[in-house]
């Protein structure tokens, strides 16, 4: 069994529970790291994961929302967008392995979609972040505590 929190970076990291409705930020993982969004981690548990929020870059504005939610032995996976990034939204039951500490694949059925939720524990240059890596995307994300 997988748990979630693995991934929580070291350095500035997210608060854990039920509702504990933090404010992140959200950003593009590239040279600079930029922030696109703010949001809330609403809960971070070993099993769970919601985070909701808006983003706006290049003009380009919606809301985003990330669920993971259990389902029996398997997680209900749910990345809504509205916007210009809507066409890059996904919903679908995927199983979830721990290849190496610190980073949780999520497969849906016959292998895709795939999303990899990846610790970051940053630099003395840069905050420690939550990598979210979905395979139907065309950048890495992240959400980070520093909001």
């Amino acid at each position: 069994m997988v748990c979630f929190t693995d991934v929580n970076p070291t350095k500035n990291p997210f608060n854990t529970g039920v509702n504990v409705e933090q404010p992140c930020k959200a950003g593009i993982l590239m040279i600079g790291n930029p922030e696109i969004g703010s949001g809330t981690l609403v809960t971070f548990t070993q099993n769970e994961i919601v985070t909701n929020g808006s983003y706006d870059r290049f003009g380009n504005s919606g809301n985003f929302r990330i669920n993971v939610l259990p389902n029996g032995s398997q997680f209900n996976v749910q990345v809504e967008l509205t916007g210009p990034a809507s066409s890059y939204s996904r919903d679908f039951p995927a199983t979830a392995t721990e290849p190496q500490s610190g980073t949780i694949i999520l497969t849906g059925v016959g292998g895709d979609p795939q999303i990899i939720l990846r610790q970051n524990n940053g630099s003395f240059i840069t905050d420690g972040k939550i990598e979210i890596a979905p395979n139907w995307a065309p950048v890495t994300l992240y959400i980070g505590t520093n909001a």
